[in-house]
Order: structure tokens, then sequence, then C-alpha cells
């Protein structure tokens, strides 16, 4: 093990070789680099109270988890890739925008002030047989049979609620 004693040392030994604290490399030839710059890679490892991390990206300031758009990061406090999915270290994830083929959808549009699950469809209220729960209301089914709005205004088209029974044609006390 290369002994490190002060940041600008070297040393050059049988049992390896180092320069100062971040960089050195044992007999068996095993690197260990404490901090690491390249065009557009960093990798930072600390052994006191900041975060160490591997991160990819143009950010010239000290990466965290609220990156940029292009950019990938791993440290002891989280992942992300770019600034759409994040997952910190007490494992919450952050996620943007989250589809599959099977035509669900997750996400979160800042830009709009929105947010929704849903189903076959992108928008609140719509025609086709389709779920949707988000910020602006809550609708099911097709030809806006179910939904209800952020204030509460609710339409349906057949059910029961409170001991009486609505059709389309009637509402009745059961």
């Amino acid at each position: 093990q290369p002994t490190r004693s002060k940041e600008d040392s070297v040393y050059l030994g049988t049992d390896g070789i180092s320069l100062g604290r971040y960089f050195k490399v044992d007999k068996s030839g095993m690197l260990q680099v404490g901090h690491l710059n390249g065009k557009h890679w960093k990798m930072y490892a600390n052994s006191g109270t900041e975060d160490s991390f591997i991160f990819y990206g143009s950010n010239t300031v000290m990466p965290n988890l609220n990156i940029e758009r292009d950019s990938v990061y791993l440290g002891t406090n989280g992942i992300s890739l770019g600034y759409y999915f994040q997952v910190n270290a007490e494992g919450t994830v952050l996620a943007g925008n989250v589809k599959n083929t099977k035509h669900w959808t997750i996400t979160a549009n800042e830009e709009e002030d929105r947010a929704y699950i849903s189903f076959n469809t992108s928008s609140f209220n719509t025609d086709k047989e389709s779920v949707y729960i988000g910020t602006d209301g809550i609708s099911l089914g097709n030809d806006n049979s179910f939904w209800v709005t952020s204030e509460g205004e609710m339409h349906a088209t057949i059910g029961t609620i409170g001991g009486w029974s609505l059709t389309k044609e009637y509402l009745i006390s059961i």
C-alpha cells in the first residue's frame, strides 16, 4: 500500500506509487484516483462530508442530482439521467415522463403546471377509451361518461350516489 502523506508529495516504492493524496497504484496494479476531470467526465471521491460521484456533462461547477438535461450522475447521494429522472439515496424517484408500450404515461409538465397518470390519452375528459388522473381532474371510460374536475364538479351517466340511482333518463331514490 503506497503511503500518502501530503497533498504535493510523490512516493515511489516496492509497494506502489502515489502522487499527492488522490492518485495511487499499489503493487497489484490497482489504481485509485480521488478526482478526475476530462472533457465532459468528472469523478470525485471524498472521504469527508461531501458526496462522491461520477458525472458526465458540460456542467463546470460541482455537479449534484439537480443537473442538466444531457448528463449522467452516479453518486453516493443518488443517480440521475438528465433532469427528468432521478433517484436519491433514500429511494425517492423523480420521473418527469415515464412511458411504456402498453400506453400508460406518468408525466409532470412544469411549463403547463400540470401532472398526470394516464392510459391511452394525454388529456382530461377525452372521448377515447382511457383512464386519466391528473392535477386538472379524473376521467374514465369513453364518450366522456365519467369525470371529476379539480374543482369537484362531477359528471356521471349512470350510478348510485347516497341512496339515489342515476341513469341517463332519471334520478330516483332507492
